[in-house]
């Protein structure tokens, strides 16, 4: 299972290294290369994610098991960086503890991080429609249809919520969004819920030398000649038609990508490593850049050209997370922050049989 699944870590490898590029100062250097990638980048990680999603288990179980492995880390992780800057005095106020509890990108000190809020609202909202409005069961043309309409209704509404005037007490507010992102579900469902109707064909895939031809020329064609563009964070859906269009094609060119990278160990290393330090790459890339790039710039800018010290930035922000994640994985401390409880040791004989009852036991049987 394992070796056929090689090609799904590359392709999350690959996606996540998208993220950090769009983020880094190459952004601002290869504006016309990396822009377009946004019709691929997210609408490939809500794929991705979809492709393991079950709802076998119990309610409870689920969303158990989701808010240990998406919403720890992000609370952990904000409610940290709160309490820093509160103590330096340097932000921390009540407008920084609410938004984390918002959970958009716009509401959070470190903004990609909203990804996790609204991945896991994506999975209960997923998990409720398959379990008890019986999704799954309805034909596939049904399926399909009301993925169409989801969709199309969602991308029209998208910007409805996004920093409206609302009243509350006589103060106008305007909130970024609904809470958990909320407002951009009818659209990241549609790609989500396709990645598990379509998991084992993704899990088994194969390139098609014909299908990738035509998913690139159509894919440049959209890109060159219309001003499609997707931007889940900033509630930006240009082109609805040619964006949906253009983001399957780059999907399957991506997709063809991690199955070729993935055939050759000496090229699949890296993707592999980015891939499965997704999680850490999400969290901690955007606060290294801010720290790494001025720093560089700062030191070597009489020394190396703008790109290279782009290049540094964007290769530390990647390979730092890589080293936190392996921190983690040797620590059964830390991982109690980041990595599912039921994947940590110390914290299953601590569940079962707490220290407490332990000393208990030693005194009863002295």
């Amino acid at each position: 299972m394992q070796q056929r699944l090689l090609h799904i870590d590359v392709a999350k490898g690959i996606s996540i290294f998208l993220v950090a590029l769009f983020h880094s100062q190459f952004h601002y250097y290869f504006l016309t290369v990396i822009e377009p990638m946004s019709l691929v980048r997210m609408p490939l990680f809500f794929l991705l994610s979809g492709i393991f999603f079950s709802y076998t288990a119990a309610p409870t179980t689920f969303f158990w098991h989701k808010f240990d492995a998406l919403l720890k880390p992000y609370f952990v992780v904000l409610l940290s960086v709160f309490v820093v800057n509160y103590a330096d005095s340097n932000g921390g106020g009540i407008t920084e503890f609410i938004g984390i509890f918002w959970g958009t990108g716009d509401s959070i000190v470190w903004g990609p991080m909203w990804f996790l809020t609204h991945l896991f609202a994506l999975y209960c909202f997923v998990y409720l429609i398959f379990r008890y409005a019986h999704f799954g069961a309805l034909p596939g043309y049904a399926q399909f249809s009301i993925l169409a309409c989801s969709m199309a209704l969602g991308i029209s509404t998208m910007t409805v919520f996004w920093y409206p005037d609302v009243v509350v007490f006589g103060a106008t507010i305007r909130p970024p969004g609904l809470p958990f992102s909320l407002d951009i579900l009818p659209v990241t469902a549609g790609f989500f819920v396709l990645g598990f109707l379509f998991k084992e064909n993704l899990k088994t895939f194969k390139p098609s030398p014909g299908l990738l031809l035509l998913a690139s020329v159509v894919l440049l064609v959209i890109v060159w000649q219309t001003d499609a563009h997707i931007d889940f964070n900033e509630r930006e859906f240009r082109g609805a038609t040619y964006a949906v269009v253009a983001a399957f094609c780059g999907i399957y060119v991506v997709l063809c990508l991690a199955w070729g990278l993935a055939q050759r160990k000496w090229l699949r290393a890296v993707p592999l490593i980015f891939g499965r330090a997704s999680l850490y790459i999400l969290i901690f890339h955007s606060p290294i850049l801010k720290l790494t790039y001025p720093f560089l710039r700062e030191h070597l800018s009489a020394l190396l050209h703008p790109w290279v010290i782009a290049g540094m930035a964007l290769a530390l922000c990647l390979l730092i997370p890589v080293a936190i994640q392996r921190v983690v994985i040797r620590s059964n401390i830390l991982k109690l922050a980041f990595v599912p409880l039921r994947e940590n040791p110390l914290a299953e004989r601590l569940r079962a049989r707490p220290p407490f009852l332990r000393r208990k036991s030693n005194v009863r049987g002295s």
